[in-house]
């Protein structure tokens, strides 16, 4: 998925990526989910290239695929926000979920 060569984007075809995503993000890994097809994408960054941090996010992709093909997880937490966006277009309900999701996501803490 896309050519750009700071951008790696990921999906398949025998397993909900975005179990992948939830099992990632629980580990510190924050990666964007994307639609039509669902997969993932991961940012190339300057912290992204510092010594043992893709060996160590390699390791943890390969438990979190392990862990999206386990039986009975349900739905995907990361998934709803995308799979809504995607069934609703042109409702103005969708920009107003996805400011504040992305204000919750991104916000601070306090």
């Amino acid at each position: 998925y896309g050519d750009p060569t700071f951008l790696v984007g990921f999906g398949s075809d025998s397993i909900d990526i975005f179990h992948v995503n939830d099992y990632l993000s629980k580990k510190g890994w924050r990666l964007n989910g994307l639609q039509l097809p669902p997969g993932l994408h991961f940012c190339v960054t300057r912290p992204n290239t510092l010594p043992n941090v893709m060996e160590d996010f390699l390791s943890t992709l390969a438990d979190a695929v392990a862990y999206a093909k386990s039986p009975g997880l349900g739905q995907a937490e990361s998934s709803a926000l995308y799979g809504l966006a995607g069934s609703v277009e042109g409702n103005k309900v969708v920009e107003e979920l996805l400011v504040g999701a992305l204000d919750a996501f991104y916000g601070l803490a306090h």
